[in-house]
């Protein structure tokens, strides 16, 4: 989103206005250029067309790619591709997404964070345009609509169409099916708290439909990972990996940060691998820990005849012995840390695909107001996953309540079939019953909802803390590669005076902001560019300690421990407890007090500097308290805002990739099956476009 313009800019806009009225040659001369600039605009025939769509429903800027240069991101060499400002070339096609609750259809407002009965409705609508040949294909009409919805918020999904089908991605349920102009696609889905992601619809032509839209999604990778080339129309020459303006030198002048970020990028990667397994392995232990003594004590407390159900008196016996030094308030408290542990193991995934992002950004727009951008999206990133990480905790709770129910029915009537019915000897029985527990759970069947549920709310914990280790990875960028993303160095600022109107930043340093402050000597500004000059001091230190560290994890590998006072919270899933957290569930992370996660601060093993780090920080992601005041912006005015041009190619290049994951799953044969011979050799307009998500 561009920034409001402010009080300075508007100033220059105006005197520049002043000037070119004065001026009819110049006038003259701009207008000239203006027409030149729309007649080079091209036409889109033949090409491979690609745009997002914003929220209101327009497409934002094209990005072509001529038919002679779709084979390009397979070679090895540069993808050409022509940016064309948003409005200046219109498309044929208009996809109409709408949504329904419960059965009325609502907007998306009401549609966001809604729980119901949720319907997503997809229908393209064509209108041949003046300059747009028709290629004669019979498949021409033929698209391949592809979305997620986080396997936490949703379950029970239907299509309405057999050519479809569900897969998974990642910690999402994927949703793939293949529709024809005019026709609707109905997706069902029980659903809480609704979200879902970006809705990519691919053109699938002829009797090659699937290599044909396995193309697409090459190409629209390749603008995202740095090995595309992107020109204006009328450019001769285009702008390789953005709009630097250095051409093919860009990705070589930043190589040397490229190569270390990759290392640190493959080193999240790694550590994703083993500590995940190794977390999940120590979480089995403990889950298997917990059940064994939760079961243990139900046993205890049993009295008379068995019986083939819970007995509710032995389980309310159960909840007495969550308080003090007991064998079952212990296996609570093993099993939330267990929990916590395998959640925060998948920092390191997040960790890594924010590593990622941040090469495809140095590639595409060098280092030009980066730091900026890191730390708004370290800011964001900490935020939302503080708060996924309470919602998957609620989640976790609500799931273990019937599982445990589930698991103590089963385990009471395999009990009862060893012992004849009789409690009296049932201690002696304990170990063969909770053995004929696991082996029926462990084979689903009716269970296996009950599971899944749980497994649901692990898998949303996990993505919760991926977002957490994003935001790790971002401030840690900032901090360990300041020198690189400056510039021109780190200045040291250490004799910058409290002057009003001071560069707090000692120049464009990356710390800081990149523009004078206060400039019109009001309070609220004076006290700004102190606070500024604190943490950018902060900031200087904690780089000092970790520069160019790339051997050392990004993410706070430290978890804190539930201690027995805290037992009750995490008990939810013992019917009669009363706790709120969810017997697997460890207590949220979040201060309330200051609404930031646990694990956002980077500390442990993530290099030196903690103290600094901790510090820089949790000031860096908060918002300034004179924002909003007499005087002072929200944000640094002269930032060079290259955002537009990266988040549309990073969305675009996900698309891609989420296109490439369904046609492995089997969306390849959905678009072979329903492929007829079409018109072979004939240069289509092929189209990805991608539609907002929720």
């Amino acid at each position: 989103m561009r920034r409001p313009i402010s009080g300075l800019i508007r100033a220059c806009v105006s005197a520049c206005a002043l000037a070119i009225a004065s001026s009819l040659a110049l006038g003259g001369a701009i207008g000239i250029d203006a027409a030149a600039q729309r007649a080079a605009i091209p036409s889109i025939d033949g090409a491979s067309v690609f745009t997002v769509i914003d929220d209101d429903g327009d497409p934002g800027d094209l990005f072509l790619v001529d038919a002679g240069d779709s084979s390009a991101s397979g070679s090895g060499r540069s993808l050409a591709v022509t940016q064309v400002e948003a409005g200046k070339r219109a498309i044929p096609l208009d996809v109409d997404v709408t949504y329904s609750l419960d059965g009325p259809n609502v907007d998306r407002a009401a549609i966001s964070g809604a729980t119901g009965v949720v319907g997503v409705h997809i229908q393209i609508h064509e209108t041949l345009l003046d300059d747009l040949a028709d290629a004669g294909s019979d498949d021409s009409g033929r698209f391949l609509i592809v979305f997620t919805v986080p396997t936490r918020v949703a379950d029970d999904l239907t299509v309405s169409t057999d050519s479809s089908i569900i897969g998974t991605q990642g910690s999402n349920t994927l949703v793939a099916a293949v529709a024809r102009v005019g026709e609707q696609i109905d997706c069902y889905m029980n659903a809480k708290k609704f979200t879902m992601g970006q809705i990519a619809v691919v053109s699938a032509q002829g009797s090659s439909g699937d290599s044909a839209t396995a193309a697409l999604a090459a190409e629209a990778q390749a603008m995202g990972n740095g090995s595309a080339t992107f020109r204006q129309p009328g450019d001769s020459a285009g702008k390789a990996s953005g709009t630097t303006g250095e051409g093919s030198a860009s990705t070589s002048r930043y190589q040397h940060l490229i190569d270390q970020l990759t290392t640190l990028r493959d080193l999240e990667r790694s550590l994703a691998s083993s500590e995940i397994a190794s977390k999940q392995a120590d979480y089995d232990k403990a889950f298997h820990t917990y059940m064994a003594a939760y079961v243990g004590s139900y046993t205890n407390h049993l009295s008379g005849s068995i019986g083939s159900s819970t007995q509710l008196t032995a389980l309310m016996g159960t909840a007495g012995e969550l308080s003090g030094d007991t064998p079952l308030a212990k296996a609570v408290l093993g099993e939330a840390n267990a929990t916590d542990a395998l959640a925060s193991a998948h920092q390191h995934t997040g960790a890594a695909d924010a590593i990622d992002q941040v090469i495809r950004m140095v590639r595409a727009q060098g280092v030009d107001g980066l730091a900026d951008t890191l730390r708004r999206r370290a800011g964001e990133e900490e935020t939302e996953g503080a708060k996924e990480y309470s919602a998957g905790q609620s989640q976790l709770s609500q799931a273990m309540i019937p599982y445990s129910m589930a698991y103590t029915d089963a385990y009471t009537k395999h009990l009862s079939t060893l012992t004849g019915g009789t409690s009296a000897d049932a201690a002696s029985h304990l170990d063969e019953a909770l053995a004929e527990t696991d082996k029926e759970f462990a084979a689903g069947g009716a269970h296996a909802a009950d599971a899944g549920k749980v497994d649901a709310a692990l898998t949303a914990l996990a993505s919760a803390r991926e977002r957490t280790g994003a935001a790790a990875a971002y401030r840690q960028i900032t901090l360990r590669f300041a020198d690189e993303l400056s510039g021109v160095g780190v200045a040291s600022g250490a004799g910058t005076s409290d002057t009003t109107g001071s560069d707090v930043s000692g120049g464009n340093s990356g710390f800081g902001t990149l523009e004078p402050v206060g400039s019109d000597g009001s309070l609220a500004a004076r006290a700004e560019v102190r606070r500024l000059r604190k943490l950018a001091d902060a900031e200087r230190r904690a780089a000092k300690a970790s520069s160019g560290d790339v051997t050392t994890t990004v993410v706070d590998e430290t978890a804190a421990k539930a201690d027995a006072s805290d037992v009750m919270k995490f008990a939810g899933g013992i019917p009669g407890a009363g706790g709120t957290s969810g017997a697997s569930g460890k207590k949220s992370g979040v201060d309330e007090s200051k609404g930031t996660a646990d694990s956002a601060t980077t500390s442990g093993k993530s290099g030196g500097g903690n103290e600094d780090k901790d510090t820089a920080g949790t000031a860096a992601n908060r918002l300034s308290p004179y924002f909003g005041m007499v005087g002072m912006d929200p944000g640094p005015m002269l930032v060079v805002d290259t955002d537009e041009l990266i988040n549309d190619t990073t969305v675009i290049s996900d698309a891609g990739a989420l296109i490439a994951s369904a046609l492995d799953q089997g969306a390849d044969r959905l678009l072979s099956a329903g492929a007829s011979a079409g018109n072979a050799g004939a240069a289509v307009t092929s189209f990805l476009i991608v539609e907002p998500g929720i």
